[in-house]
């Protein structure tokens, strides 16, 4: 019997070191992989990963790097003191409504009426001292009102839907009591410019928790929440299809969503993290999307997509532009794993394949000249657009603004995030 015992201990013992040895090479190995592959950026913008173990592979990748302008090392620290306060103790993140819900109960509770509350401020922020970006916030998103060239409205990752009848020179805000303040996307409906919709959420950094579409019938004052079947997702981009205003598509955090009675339903039509989405001009049947560094193509106006790799290799994350100057162009821009310029792509096929115009010089990079060969930004801040009516002048957006006059296949810095730069 002592025997039988000892044995089934030894075996125990066993399988415990075998355990505890496949489980310290697998804990190697994604050290290894954390070290040398910028797994926090993926990580960071999932709602299901754990903060410390985003917060590990942070510091791990970071240890021994040089930290640079530009690098999103202090978009992180951005987000790790925000999350800092608000993740639970085992190291998930709360849910997007999870402000949303207190507050519902708060307003369910008893309690004195007679509190007063006095703001210390900062109310206003100083003029930079220098030139270039000291004193702005980000902006996610501008949409123009169909008639009156005076009223737009722009969208802040963390800062609301804002808007302004004097062509810019004041502005308003109703969504201080919203449930989440990031706005990354909104559609003014053309049948009717007092009916707005907002994509919530920060697409970019996750300063805000997404919750969907929101929509406003009285221009702005009122909203409430219109994502049945989508429910709590960041919404990255919006459309209204040109010609059937009933036809919304939305890029999110979840997939593309597609709705046929004006935002009220939705369906999802393609899995993903989707960021940018986009019709072409004069023909809405055909969609372009794209989710990370993928970039799909719809034929039946977003009912269903193909995934399209001719001509397209992998990277950090994508941005589509096209143009009415020639709706058979497609740009792709896409990033590489550290965020520095992967290369601008080209079809002039509606999407079908692609050719490469450029993969120098970094344009994502800081520097005047696109010299840097440090981690970028490209994960956060990628943005790509094409001239109305030239089909070959193109503009980048990363930390800096680059221009090509020739389908991207060459650049000129065109503005400088800090303005030491000479630009045209």
């Amino acid at each position: 019997m002592k025997k039988h015992l000892l044995l089934i201990a030894g075996l125990i013992l066993l399988v415990l070191f075998g355990f505890s040895q496949n489980q310290d090479a697998a804990d190697q190995v994604a050290i290894s992989d954390t070290v040398n592959y910028p797994y926090w950026i993926q990580m960071m913008q999932d709602p299901d990963a754990n903060f410390f173990q985003t917060q590990r592979a942070f510091n791990l990748y970071w240890k021994d790097r040089k930290i640079t302008r530009g690098s999103g090392w202090k978009v992180f620290k951005r987000w790790e003191y925000m999350m800092l306060s608000r993740v639970n103790p085992d190291g998930s993140l709360p849910s997007p409504d999870a402000v949303f819900k207190a507050y519902e109960e708060y307003e369910k509770s008893s309690r004195s009426s007679s509190g007063s509350w006095v703001s210390l401020g900062p109310a206003e922020i100083p003029a930079p001292h220098d030139p270039g970006y000291k004193g702005l916030g980000r902006l996610n998103v501008v949409a123009w009102h169909p008639t009156d060239v005076n009223k737009f409205y722009v969208g802040s990752p963390s800062g609301g839907f804002w808007r302004t009848s004097d062509g810019g020179i004041t502005w308003t805000t109703h969504t201080d009591t919203m449930p989440t303040l990031g706005v990354s996307a909104i559609v003014v409906d053309y049948t009717n410019p007092d009916r707005i919709l907002i994509g919530t959420g920060d697409r970019d950094a996750g300063d805000a928790p997404g919750m969907g579409v929101y929509v406003s019938t009285n221009g702005g004052n009122n909203w409430s929440p219109s994502k049945t079947g989508m429910d709590n997702k960041t919404v990255g981009k919006l459309l209204q299809h040109p010609t059937n205003s009933q036809v919304f598509l939305a890029a999110t955090s979840g997939g593309v969503f597609r709705s046929t009675d004006r935002g009220a339903n939705w369906t999802r039509s393609q899995n993903g993290d989707f960021k940018d989405i986009q019709f072409k001009p004069n023909n809405p049947d055909f969609v372009y999307a794209c989710a990370g560094p993928d970039f799909y193509r719809s034929a039946d106006n977003g009912v269903s997509f193909v995934k399209i790799t001719s001509g397209l290799t992998s990277g950090q994350r994508g941005a589509i532009a096209v143009t009415p100057a020639n709706p058979e162009y497609v740009y792709f821009l896409q990033s590489d794993a550290n965020g520095r310029y992967k290369g601008v792509y080209a079809s002039t096929n509606s999407g079908v394949s692609f050719t490469t115009r450029s993969t120098t010089p970094n344009i994502l990079d800081w520097s005047c000249d696109g010299s840097g060969t440090e981690d970028c930004q490209g994960w956060y801040d990628l943005a790509i657009t094409s001239s109305p009516t030239n089909p070959e002048i193109v503009f980048v957006g990363g930390v800096d603004v680059w221009k090509s006059t020739d389908g991207g296949s060459t650049w000129i810095i065109n503005s400088h995030w800090w303005g030491d730069c000479s630009v045209p």
